[in-house]
């Protein structure tokens, strides 16, 4: 089959980041093109099988005349489109072509306006609109509870994936010190500084040898390295930057911490599951859809909370154990690659088929 995926950019995010773990599943049985606005750090990541296209934007329905020829010439027999530019370009593309479109939701719209949703709700109806994805179920509610008016036949939840293929792949260290790691963005809705306050708490308690360490970039970091000095955790707290290969990082770590205020279903904390961590985040957006309270991690209400498992999975080794076993097994059905690139062949037919 001929796929086209089309993405705003290829820079380091969520979305971008699972639509070139796609494109390297779907590459194996297929013929996949790759379409941004613009490249990215992750543009390195995509297979040589790919093509990758840049398609210049303007207007939209300018933008959808060129991706309409471009999408005749290569025949592409399906669209999946990632985020909202490309969701509805795409989408108005198809009134120029028969090629048939998926939509894939990956974060809430908070900053749009009434007449946005009318826009969506309507291009959503298009015939060749024919599957509207949600990574999770409080994604869904929430354009459901927004009066977005999506045809309610065409959706549905479809899980993202992680980035590690095999079961056990990675086999966390047991022994101290104790490695807290968070890898994502560092911006303010991550409230990454509350890591720094575990720091402060943990070094207080004096009771287990620990390392933090935070991999990503973002506009809070140079803030945060001078908050770490300050409270005087920097030796405590590591600061690794943007990494394109993060495996020796999960790696690396004995637990996982994801202290953001949102998330939709973080790909980061999918990953951390895959690679058998117990992991500690807040009970916002997805978090609930991929890490089972009490079994494979804890899904907290507060800071407190917050801090407290944390200390707890740090002062006992056989319970971090046997809560990254779990994770491993309960996350691979659901979120592994495997999984993954086979939802996305049977999705792929029955949208060819319709």
């Amino acid at each position: 089959m001929r796929i086209a995926i089309f993405i705003s950019t290829l820079r380091f995010g969520g979305a971008e980041k699972q639509a070139v773990v796609d494109a390297t599943l779907l590459c194996q049985a297929h013929e996949v093109t790759v379409i941004a606005f613009e490249g990215g750090e992750l543009q390195e990541q995509l297979p040589n099988a790919a093509v990758f296209l840049l398609l210049k934007k303007s207007n939209y329905v300018q933008t959808a005349l060129q991706l309409s020829r471009l999408l005749r010439q290569r025949k592409i027999e399906v669209v999946h489109a990632h985020l909202f530019a490309p969701m509805v370009i795409s989408s108005i593309a198809t009134l120029f072509c028969k090629t048939p479109v998926v939509w894939n939701f990956h974060s809430h719209a908070y900053k749009e306006g009434r007449n946005v949703r009318i826009v969506h709700g309507l291009v959503s109806k298009l015939p060749r609109v024919k599957r509207i994805l949600f990574p999770a179920s409080e994604l869904q509610r929430y354009y459901q509870t927004s009066k977005y008016g999506f045809p309610a036949q065409k959706e549905a939840i479809f899980f993202n994936s992680g980035q590690f293929k095999e079961r056990q792949l990675l086999k966390p260290p047991a022994g101290p010190p104790v490695v807290i790691g968070y890898i994502g963005r560092v911006i303010p809705l991550k409230r990454i500084h509350l890591l720094l306050e575990l720091a402060v708490r943990l070094q207080q308690k004096g009771t287990t040898p620990f390392q933090i360490s935070i991999v990503g970039d973002g506009s809070e970091l140079p803030a945060l390295k001078a908050e770490a000095r300050a409270k005087g955790v920097e030796q405590q707290v590591q600061f690794h930057g943007f990494q394109s290969n993060t495996e020796p990082y999960y790696r690396s770590f004995s637990i996982f911490a994801l202290p953001s205020e949102e998330e939709v279903l973080s790909l980061s904390l999918i990953d951390a599951q895959l690679a058998g961590l117990p992991c500690v985040a807040f009970d916002v957006g997805g978090n609930a859809d991929v890490v089972e309270h009490g079994q494979s991690g804890f899904v907290v209400a507060d800071e407190q909370a917050f801090y407290a498992s944390i200390e707890k999975l740090a002062e006992k080794e056989a319970l971090r154990q046997k809560m990254g076993q779990h994770a491993i097994q309960q996350s691979t059905d659901k979120f592994s690659q495997q999984a993954r690139e086979e939802n996305l062949g049977q999705l792929y037919q029955s949208v060819v088929s319709l």
